[in-house]
């Protein structure tokens, strides 16, 4: 009861952040609450204890007036929804702020085409994968921070190609045997 809910807020708050949390969201945490605390009502208070229903173990019926907690509750669950959603907004500003600035600085002059396209190759020989995972984000922020002409659609057609010509080269020692065998082509053809 204490362990599981800080790890989620910690998940939620700085490794969770693939978007903002709207004023609206912030609202969504009040509806189990909410069903929550009508159950519990019924339960403790309409059917009580003695005739089936739930021992009041929180106590919001039997050591205070039920209009307190029922008043109080709602409330104090927007305010931490409130807080968490201003921690998280915070959190992936800031993430998205250093990841534009690395992008910026990365891309600064240089071909981002070329760039996408050996995101690609990279990827296309790491994981070979039968669908592609093209990442869409990364190649926005390529194109917006590199300042390319470049279009989100052709930079993905770039990656694809890229990722699948890589895909299809042979793995391991054949490539290494390509390499070396280039390496020496290239050193006989220096002197």
């Amino acid at each position: 009861h204490a362990i599981c809910p800080i790890l989620a807020i910690d998940a939620f708050c700085f490794f969770l952040s693939d978007h903002r949390i709207t004023i609206a969201e912030s609202f969504l945490p009040l509806i189990p609450v909410y069903l929550y605390a009508m159950l519990y009502y019924v339960m403790v208070v309409v059917i009580g204890e003695e005739n089936g229903g739930w021992n009041d173990f929180y106590g919001f019926a039997t050591h205070v007036d039920v209009r307190i907690p029922m008043a109080s509750i709602l409330p104090l669950t927007y305010l931490v929804a409130a807080v968490l959603r201003r921690l998280h907004n915070r959190l992936y500003d800031l993430r998205r702020q250093r990841e534009a600035d690395l992008y910026r600085e990365a891309f600064a002059g240089t071909d981002v085409r070329k760039a996408i396209a050996a995101l690609g190759e990279y990827q296309g020989r790491a994981q070979h994968l039968a669908v592609v995972p093209v990442p869409l984000r990364v190649i926005a922020l390529m194109i917006r921070q590199g300042g390319s002409d470049c279009t989100q659609e052709e930079g993905c057609s770039i990656f694809v190609e890229n990722y699948l010509r890589a895909a299809k080269e042979p793995r391991g020692g054949a490539r290494r045997k390509r390499r070396r065998k280039k390496a020496s082509a290239g050193e006989e053809a220096k002197p």
